[in-house]
């Protein structure tokens, strides 16, 4: 665990809940609150904590009445005095300042937000949702046909546009940064090149989204069958019984008694990366900031699927799916392998692979990836 990955994880948990309130009680207090509520819980007592690990020697966390949440929160702002001692609790100490400044900072990107955006007049249908769809593997192997990609949306709002044909509702589907937008300030090439980048993996999210929906319209049709021919349905790549109540809901359409074409009523069409803070010297987001800012303000970055005549909504999903199956297939080709020396991982300071790259064991990896 690292400062930053901490901050995003909760920051995003506070974005999350505050929409469990009522639209009234969505004020930036409240949304700084639930931030102070979500660490103190993964704080925890840490005087008390490091008293008795100090006094019992090094203990778990489940020893000493922690939770295994809390645990990996526990190296956060703590000095090691002695590297080499086996008890850390009796030879390290935590850097309250540290500590404050970062929560500061983090209390921030909240105000960022709130600045951007009032959770008062938003209203999305549903937040933190799991998706996940089957892919085709590219492999001759008979016992891996297909594999399940599968990731976690922060958020999916239910929009309405005159553009689109009529009952249509748009599905955008917005990511939370708490890293800086990136400044477009290089050529155009550059900067496409980053912005590709940057909606690469809410692309995904989009193919992922627009999977589920099609097999929630062959889940339906199979249901109808299944009442007459008593077979059992998979419910498990579409979309939930909840998750299609809400868009009846906010269609106006009936209850589910019937089968729906998904694919008519719903578009998955608006991507938006939502920045909490952005570089100071980033005209686009800071053109009326006060010199003596200390952080930039949130922006967001909207991209819109069917905009581009030159590749049509149903070919940009057939790209990004021979994208994806070539990812597995290169994948698959590095776990065979079995050495981690030629895998190149990634540069995120606040990512664990530099530290897990030295402990793999040859031959320690699965064969299959599925």
């Amino acid at each position: 665990m690292t400062p930053e990955l901490a901050r995003g994880i909760i920051c995003h948990k506070a974005l999350e809940d505050v929409f469990e309130l009522a639209p009234p009680q969505r004020t930036l207090d409240n949304l700084q609150n639930l931030f102070r509520k979500e660490w103190s819980e993964k704080r925890g007592n840490r005087e008390q904590q490091q008293q008795q690990q100090q006094q019992q020697g090094e203990q778990s966390a489940n020893d000493t009445g922690n939770d295994s949440s809390s645990e990996s929160y526990d190296s956060l702002f703590r000095i090691d005095d002695d590297p080499l001692a086996t008890n850390n609790a009796s030879s390290s100490h935590y850097d309250i300042d540290a500590e404050i400044e970062w929560g500061k900072s983090s209390l921030q990107l909240l105000k960022n937000y709130y600045e951007l955006e009032d959770p008062r007049n938003a209203t999305p249908l549903v937040r933190e949702m799991w998706v996940n769809a089957k892919f085709p593997a590219d492999t001759n192997e008979s016992d891996l046909s297909e594999f399940v990609v599968r990731g976690k949306i922060d958020r999916i709002d239910a929009l309405s546009s005159n553009n689109h044909q009529q009952g249509t509702t748009i599905l955008r589907i917005i990511d939370y940064k708490t890293g800086k937008k990136p400044n477009f300030k290089y050529s155009t090439a550059t900067n496409e090149r980053i912005a590709n980048e940057q909606f690469w993996k809410m692309k995904v999210y989009a193919l992922v989204l627009w999977k589920m929906i099609l097999q929630s319209e062959a889940m339906e049709e199979q249901q109808m069958q299944s009442q007459q021919e008593n077979q059992k349905v998979d419910y498990r790549y579409g979309l939930s019984w909840e998750l299609r109540q809400k868009l009846l809901q906010n269609m106006g359409c009936e209850s589910e008694q019937q089968s729906h074409k998904w694919s008519q009523l719903l578009s998955v069409d608006s991507l938006r990366l939502m920045y909490l803070t952005s570089h100071l010297d980033d005209m686009a987001a800071n053109y009326n900031t006060p010199p003596e800012a200390v952080s930039g303000k949130a922006k967001y970055l909207d991209f819109s699927l069917n905009e581009n005549e030159s590749m049509p909504f149903l070919d940009f999903l057939e790209q990004m799916e021979q994208e994806i199956i070539s990812i597995q297939r290169q994948i698959k080709a590095l776990v065979d392998i079995q050495d981690p020396l030629v895998w190149h991982h990634c540069n995120w300071k606040y990512c664990s692979c530099h530290e897990m790259r030295a402990r793999f064991e040859p031959s320690s990896v699965s064969d299959q990836i599925v």
